[in-house]
């Protein structure tokens, strides 16, 4: 099982199989004990996928008080994961949600390379989630009966930037023979912009066909 991730107030903390097996017994409600049944199964079954598929207990860090939980619904599947978190009405529960689907989302990017979108749905009526949603980072894509999709992307390197290193420091070599170095660099930024630009409305189309292209599949959702 995955060890336990933090924040600068937060502990998330991963279920494991025999600790769901505790909160099946605790539990009264059938449909909940179901649900917990079916990832405890799941778990069991496949450990070392346990953390997409398990419950994430969040604490506070300084007093160890349990004020909500985060799961993933399953494994990466074309290049994105759902995520879901629900918190307690604590003191700034936004602001510990916010910092909460962060530190997942930066697990799972890290954690699996061709993941590149962490996805949830909203009620299109509840405002206070969604500010939650875009303070964390998440974007909206679409709508459907009466629901909005969110996602945040993968975090990348800018294109313009590396465009610019690259002709920048290729600029370096005629500024040497030349003895003119200002000169050339200068050059060499202005070169790397108008490729870099390009590759970033490239990247960026390439990206909004695909949020596209997942509204109109249905077994995406």
């Amino acid at each position: 099982m995955t060890d336990e991730l933090f924040t600068r107030n937060l502990i998330l903390r991963p279920v494991s199989p025999e600790d769901l097996k505790k909160m099946m017994a605790e539990q009264r409600d059938p449909q909940e004990i179901a649900h917990l049944e079916r990832i405890y199964q799941i778990c069991a079954a496949h450990p070392q996928d346990a953390p997409w598929h398990t419950l994430w207990k969040i604490f506070k860090k300084k007093s160890g008080e349990e004020v909500g939980m985060v799961q993933f619904c399953g494994l990466p599947q074309n290049g994105r994961v759902e995520v879901n978190c629900a918190l307690s009405p604590v003191k700034d529960s936004g602001k510990l949600a916010v910092q909460a689907l962060k530190r997942m989302a930066k697990w799972a990017f890290s954690n699996q390379r061709d993941l590149y979108f962490v996805s949830t749905w909203l009620a299109d009526d509840d405002s206070p989630a969604a500010q939650i949603l875009e303070n964390a980072g998440f974007g909206q894509t679409f709508e459907a009966d009466g629901m909005v999709h969110y996602e945040m992307a993968r975090p990348r390197v800018s294109l313009l930037m590396l465009t610019m290193l690259f002709f920048t420091v290729l600029s370096f070599i005629p500024g040497y023979f030349f003895d003119s170095y200002p000169l050339f660099v200068t050059i060499g930024i202005v070169a790397g912009i108008f490729p870099g630009h390009i590759l970033e409305t490239k990247v960026e189309q390439f990206r909004a066909k695909r949020s596209r292209r997942h509204a109109r599949d249905p077994l995406a959702r």
